[in-house]
Formats: structure tokens, C-alpha cells, sequence
């Protein structure tokens, strides 16, 4: 007994950057990924991403208003990736086939036979998982670079969760046996800050 399969992923992605006098950033990028895990109408997920920043410091006003911020850079972004972390080809009815499995009838007869066993109930309507993620940034230098700090805050949602089934979720009574494939359900929302502060100078020879 042979068994083979086969499986493959594709992934396209692209990246648009935009740059005014060092002060106003702009940054866009796509991805597209397929992945045979999903059934053929759900292979493709898209992933884009979009960030842009602004170098206050170097506007004047802000020069004349706050001298003592030698830098101060303001950092927006959003972006979505997706995941596939299920088993290979549970979107379709794939069978196992048993060597000694039950009793024979006919010639046979009380003798171990051959099977061909079902495998997980197959779901064709699972798909790329979504994960969302919003952050906020503010890079700060004071004192001739001496000092400098870094701001940023940041928020995640993450959807369509890729979860294994459970017999209550799917609502198929415990006593039959067998299991399913895996669904898209569950939502967790992540959120939180990280602070760093730098200090870099040198007293004589030591730095």
C-alpha cells in the first residue's frame, strides 16, 4: 500500500514607498498568498498593509514652538496577515485503508479483512484566518541625541480564528465517534505598549 499526495503555496507581494523632503512618509504593501490547504474558491487571502509618518521637527512652526525637541517623528500604520496552520486536504473526504480491520463473510470467514476508513468530516468552507494589527509610534531625541525615546502603542484582532471542531460547536452527538475538520471561529483581542528610553554619550575615552 502506496500513499502520496500533494500540496503547494504561492505568495505575490509588492511594496510602494513615497518620501517628501524627509518629512512626510508614506508606505504601502500588498500580499497575496494561495495555499492548498483550503479548498480551490478559498486558496487566495489578501494582505495589505499601509503606514505613513511625519517628521514634525522639521516644520518650522514646530521649530520656533518647541527648539528644545531636536527630533520627533509621528508613525501610524495598519496592516493584516493570515494564517494556514490546519492539516493538508480537510476540505475534502480523504479515506485511510486498514490491512486487518473487522471479520470477513464468505470463503473468508472470521478471518481479519481489508477496509477503507473514512477520515475527518471534511469542511470545504474553511479559510485564510485574519489578524489585524493598528499601532502608534512617536520617536523622540533631546540633548544633541544624547537622549532619545520611543513610543509605541499597538492593537491586534485577530479573526476567523483557525480552531480543530468540537462535538458541541458542530452540534453532532458524542457517541457516534470520528472527528472534524477544523473551522473558522473564535476572535482574541490583543493590546499593550512598549517604552524605550536611550542614553549615549561619553566621558573621556569611555563611551
Amino acid at each position: 500500500y502506496v500513499s502520496k499526495s500533494e500540496s503547494g503555496t504561492l505568495s505575490y507581494f509588492g511594496r510602494a514607498n513615497y518620501s517628501y523632503a524627509d518629512r512626510y512618509l508614506l508606505q504601502f504593501l500588498f500580499r497575496t498568498d494561495a495555499s492548498t490547504k483550503f479548498a480551490p474558491k478559498n486558496y487566495w487571502g489578501f494582505f495589505p498593509s499601509v503606514s505613513v509618518g511625519w517628521v514634525a521637527s522639521e516644520e518650522n512652526f514646530f521649530k520656533n514652538a518647541m527648539p528644545w525637541f531636536e527630533y520627533l517623528k509621528v508613525r501610524a500604520s495598519w496592516g493584516r496577515t493570515g494564517r494556514d496552520n490546519i492539516g493538508a486536504w480537510e476540505w475534502r473526504q480523504t479515506l485511510d485503508y486498514k490491512g486487518s480491520y473487522g471479520y470477513s463473510f464468505g470463503s473468508s470467514g472470521g478471518k481479519n479483512g481489508y477496509a477503507y476508513v473514512p477520515n475527518k468530516t471534511p469542511n470545504p468552507d474553511v479559510h485564510w484566518d485574519k489578524d489585524d494589527k493598528f499601532n502608534l509610534g512617536f520617536d523622540t531625541r533631546f540633548l544633541k541625541s544624547r537622549l532619545s525615546a520611543t513610543f509605541d502603542f499597538y492593537y491586534e484582532m485577530t479573526s476567523d480564528i483557525l480552531n480543530a471542531a468540537t462535538i458541541t460547536a458542530s452540534g453532532i452527538p458524542f457517541y457516534i465517534g470520528g472527528s472534524m475538520a477544523e473551522s473558522n471561529y473564535g476572535k482574541i483581542n490583543d493590546w499593550g505598549n512598549e517604552i524605550s528610553v536611550n542614553w549615549r554619550d561619553h566621558v573621556g575615552d569611555f563611551k
